[in-house]
Protein backbone atom coordinates (compact mmCIF):
# COMPACT_ATOMS: atom_id res chain seq x y z
CA UNK A 1 0.00 0.00 0.00
CA UNK A 2 1.28 3.44 -0.91
CA UNK A 3 -0.09 6.84 0.04
CA UNK A 4 1.39 10.15 -1.05
CA UNK A 5 0.42 13.73 -1.80
CA UNK A 6 1.75 16.51 -3.94
CA UNK A 7 1.07 20.25 -4.00
CA UNK A 8 -0.08 21.35 -7.48
CA UNK A 9 -0.88 24.93 -6.53
CA UNK A 10 1.93 26.42 -8.65
CA UNK A 11 0.88 24.29 -11.63
CA UNK A 12 -2.84 25.04 -11.68
CA UNK A 13 -3.71 28.10 -9.53
CA UNK A 14 -2.70 30.63 -12.19
CA UNK A 15 -4.82 28.91 -14.82
CA UNK A 16 -7.95 28.24 -12.77
CA UNK A 17 -7.84 30.96 -10.10
CA UNK A 18 -8.74 33.97 -12.25
CA UNK A 19 -11.97 32.59 -13.83
CA UNK A 20 -13.29 31.74 -10.36
CA UNK A 21 -12.02 35.02 -8.83
CA UNK A 22 -10.21 32.89 -6.24
CA UNK A 23 -6.72 34.40 -5.69
CA UNK A 24 -5.89 31.89 -2.94
CA UNK A 25 -7.01 28.84 -4.94
CA UNK A 26 -4.83 25.80 -4.27
CA UNK A 27 -4.63 22.18 -5.38
CA UNK A 28 -3.15 19.22 -3.51
CA UNK A 29 -3.24 15.79 -5.12
CA UNK A 30 -3.70 12.72 -2.97
CA UNK A 31 -2.60 9.33 -4.27
CA UNK A 32 -3.47 5.95 -2.81
CA UNK A 33 -2.26 2.71 -4.38
CA UNK A 34 -3.09 -0.77 -3.15
CA UNK A 35 -1.36 -3.59 -4.97
CA UNK A 36 -1.40 -7.35 -4.47
CA UNK A 37 1.04 -9.39 -6.51
CA UNK A 38 2.04 -13.04 -6.71
CA UNK A 39 5.07 -14.10 -8.75
CA UNK A 40 6.40 -17.64 -9.13
CA UNK A 41 9.19 -19.15 -11.20
CA UNK A 42 10.23 -22.78 -11.52
CA UNK A 43 13.45 -24.00 -13.11
CA UNK A 44 14.89 -27.39 -13.96
CA UNK A 45 18.53 -27.72 -14.96
CA UNK A 46 21.05 -30.38 -15.76
CA UNK A 47 24.18 -31.38 -17.62
CA UNK A 48 24.65 -33.95 -20.37
CA UNK A 49 28.32 -34.38 -21.33
CA UNK A 50 29.51 -30.90 -22.42
CA UNK A 51 25.98 -29.46 -22.60
CA UNK A 52 24.33 -27.56 -19.73
CA UNK A 53 20.59 -26.89 -19.95
CA UNK A 54 17.90 -24.96 -18.09
CA UNK A 55 14.15 -24.92 -18.73
CA UNK A 56 11.54 -23.09 -16.74
CA UNK A 57 8.20 -21.38 -16.39
CA UNK A 58 7.19 -18.00 -14.99
CA UNK A 59 3.84 -16.76 -13.64
CA UNK A 60 2.73 -13.43 -12.20
CA UNK A 61 -0.70 -12.13 -11.25
CA UNK A 62 -1.35 -8.61 -9.99
CA UNK A 63 -4.40 -6.67 -8.83
CA UNK A 64 -4.16 -2.95 -8.17
CA UNK A 65 -6.43 -0.12 -7.11
CA UNK A 66 -5.18 3.42 -7.75
CA UNK A 67 -7.05 6.38 -6.27
CA UNK A 68 -6.15 9.92 -7.35
CA UNK A 69 -7.93 13.06 -6.25
CA UNK A 70 -6.99 16.69 -6.87
CA UNK A 71 -9.48 18.75 -4.87
CA UNK A 72 -9.68 22.54 -4.74
CA UNK A 73 -8.65 24.20 -1.48
CA UNK A 74 -7.68 27.49 0.04
CA UNK A 75 -3.91 27.71 -0.53
CA UNK A 76 -3.44 29.78 2.65
CA UNK A 77 -5.55 27.78 5.12
CA UNK A 78 -5.76 24.39 3.42
CA UNK A 79 -9.55 24.36 3.89
CA UNK A 80 -11.61 22.77 1.09
CA UNK A 81 -13.35 25.13 -1.35
CA UNK A 82 -16.71 24.23 -2.85
CA UNK A 83 -15.47 24.31 -6.44
CA UNK A 84 -15.27 21.20 -8.61
CA UNK A 85 -12.14 19.13 -8.04
CA UNK A 86 -9.69 18.88 -10.92
CA UNK A 87 -9.72 15.09 -10.83
CA UNK A 88 -11.28 12.21 -8.95
CA UNK A 89 -10.18 8.87 -10.37
CA UNK A 90 -10.28 5.25 -9.28
CA UNK A 91 -8.54 2.76 -11.56
CA UNK A 92 -8.86 -0.98 -10.98
CA UNK A 93 -6.12 -2.95 -12.74
CA UNK A 94 -5.61 -6.67 -13.35
CA UNK A 95 -2.39 -8.01 -14.88
CA UNK A 96 -1.48 -11.60 -15.76
CA UNK A 97 1.86 -12.70 -17.20
CA UNK A 98 3.09 -16.18 -18.10
CA UNK A 99 6.26 -17.33 -19.83
CA UNK A 100 8.29 -20.39 -20.71
CA UNK A 101 12.05 -20.24 -21.20
CA UNK A 102 15.10 -22.36 -21.93
CA UNK A 103 18.84 -22.01 -22.20
CA UNK A 104 21.64 -24.24 -23.50
CA UNK A 105 25.36 -23.82 -22.93
CA UNK A 106 27.64 -25.92 -25.12
CA UNK A 107 31.26 -26.16 -23.95
CA UNK A 108 33.18 -26.46 -27.22
CA UNK A 109 36.43 -26.76 -25.24
CA UNK A 110 37.06 -26.60 -21.49
CA UNK A 111 37.71 -22.84 -21.90
CA UNK A 112 35.30 -21.85 -24.69
CA UNK A 113 31.52 -22.10 -24.56
CA UNK A 114 28.44 -20.71 -26.27
CA UNK A 115 25.12 -20.03 -24.56
CA UNK A 116 21.85 -19.69 -26.46
CA UNK A 117 18.47 -19.11 -24.89
CA UNK A 118 14.92 -18.10 -25.56
CA UNK A 119 11.80 -17.00 -23.75
CA UNK A 120 8.20 -16.83 -24.91
CA UNK A 121 5.79 -14.69 -22.87
CA UNK A 122 2.10 -13.83 -22.83
CA UNK A 123 0.86 -10.71 -20.99
CA UNK A 124 -2.69 -9.47 -20.37
CA UNK A 125 -3.77 -6.21 -18.77
CA UNK A 126 -7.33 -5.07 -18.01
CA UNK A 127 -8.06 -1.68 -16.44
CA UNK A 128 -11.29 0.06 -15.56
CA UNK A 129 -11.08 3.77 -14.73
CA UNK A 130 -13.90 5.68 -13.03
CA UNK A 131 -13.11 9.38 -13.50
CA UNK A 132 -14.68 12.78 -13.01
CA UNK A 133 -13.53 16.35 -12.45
CA UNK A 134 -12.65 19.51 -14.32
CA UNK A 135 -9.75 17.92 -16.24
CA UNK A 136 -11.78 14.95 -17.56
CA UNK A 137 -15.39 16.16 -17.61
CA UNK A 138 -18.45 14.45 -16.17
CA UNK A 139 -18.18 11.05 -14.55
CA UNK A 140 -17.13 8.34 -16.99
CA UNK A 141 -16.15 4.69 -16.89
CA UNK A 142 -13.34 3.77 -19.27
CA UNK A 143 -12.40 0.12 -19.69
CA UNK A 144 -9.14 -0.62 -21.47
CA UNK A 145 -7.15 -3.75 -22.13
CA UNK A 146 -4.08 -4.99 -23.88
CA UNK A 147 -2.41 -8.32 -24.48
CA UNK A 148 0.82 -9.32 -26.10
CA UNK A 149 2.78 -12.42 -27.06
CA UNK A 150 6.50 -11.99 -27.48
CA UNK A 151 9.61 -14.09 -27.95
CA UNK A 152 13.08 -13.00 -26.88
CA UNK A 153 16.51 -14.55 -27.35
CA UNK A 154 20.09 -14.43 -26.11
CA UNK A 155 23.41 -15.61 -27.59
CA UNK A 156 26.57 -15.35 -25.49
CA UNK A 157 29.96 -16.84 -26.39
CA UNK A 158 32.49 -16.87 -23.53
CA UNK A 159 36.17 -17.70 -23.08
CA UNK A 160 37.72 -18.45 -19.70
CA UNK A 161 41.08 -16.64 -19.70
CA UNK A 162 42.06 -17.84 -16.22
CA UNK A 163 40.25 -19.55 -13.33
CA UNK A 164 39.17 -16.10 -12.11
CA UNK A 165 38.68 -14.21 -15.37
CA UNK A 166 36.23 -14.80 -18.23
CA UNK A 167 35.67 -12.68 -21.34
CA UNK A 168 32.29 -12.81 -23.05
CA UNK A 169 30.02 -11.06 -25.50
CA UNK A 170 26.25 -11.07 -25.38
CA UNK A 171 23.57 -10.29 -27.95
CA UNK A 172 20.00 -10.34 -26.69
CA UNK A 173 16.55 -8.99 -27.33
CA UNK A 174 14.47 -7.52 -24.53
CA UNK A 175 10.88 -6.83 -23.68
CA UNK A 176 8.84 -5.11 -20.98
CA UNK A 177 5.07 -5.42 -20.92
CA UNK A 178 3.31 -2.21 -21.76
CA UNK A 179 -0.12 -1.14 -20.71
CA UNK A 180 -3.48 -0.22 -22.05
CA UNK A 181 -3.98 3.32 -23.33
CA UNK A 182 -6.53 5.18 -21.25
CA UNK A 183 -9.44 7.21 -22.53
CA UNK A 184 -7.23 10.20 -23.42
CA UNK A 185 -4.98 8.49 -25.93
CA UNK A 186 -6.27 8.39 -29.52
CA UNK A 187 -3.83 5.65 -30.55
CA UNK A 188 -4.82 1.98 -30.30
CA UNK A 189 -3.52 -0.06 -27.39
Amino acid sequence: KTSSSQDYTLDFAGVFGAPYDAPDLGFAAAYGITQNKLTEEARLSGTIASLEWVVGAYYTHENSDTLVTIPTLNAVTGAPISLPSLLDADTQGHYLGTAGFGQLTYHVTPKFGVTVGGRYAHDQLHDTALESGFLVGPQSVTPSSSSDNVGTFTVAPSYRLTDNLTAYARVASGYRPGGANGGYAPAPT
